[in-house]
């Protein structure tokens, strides 16, 4: 645990983030919450108040705030992997083709025989 493992302890950190994914609105949200960790850097403290400031803006406003229910992707997600690969983007004039993929799976390891 880093150094401020202790003061994260003392202020109970995980209860908190606990606390707020509890308020999520889908389980992947719930578990995203979960896995945040304070910042370290300046800039990075920064970026999130304005994101922050962003949404409030958004909530606050006449029209209001009303998110579509988010499907959770995992498991899909996870039907897609292709042992041994790895995304590649693709450059050039295939890149603007319609109808293609922008990424093409690339093998790792030889195909057996």
């Amino acid at each position: 645990m880093n150094s401020g493992g202790h003061a994260l302890t003392v202020l109970e950190f995980s209860r908190v983030l606990e606390l707020v994914a509890g308020h999520a609105s889908s389980a992947a949200g719930a578990a995203r919450t979960r896995d945040l960790h304070p910042l370290d850097s300046d800039a990075a403290v920064t970026d999130e108040h304005a994101r922050v400031e962003a949404m409030r803006a958004m909530v606050e406003s006449e029209a209001g705030w009303h998110p579509e229910p988010i499907p959770d992707l995992a498991a899909a997600l996870g039907r897609l992997r292709v042992d041994g690969g790895a995304r590649k983007q693709r450059h050039g004039a295939d890149q603007s083709d319609e109808g293609r993929s922008s990424f093409e799976v690339e093998h790792l390891a030889p195909v057996p025989a």
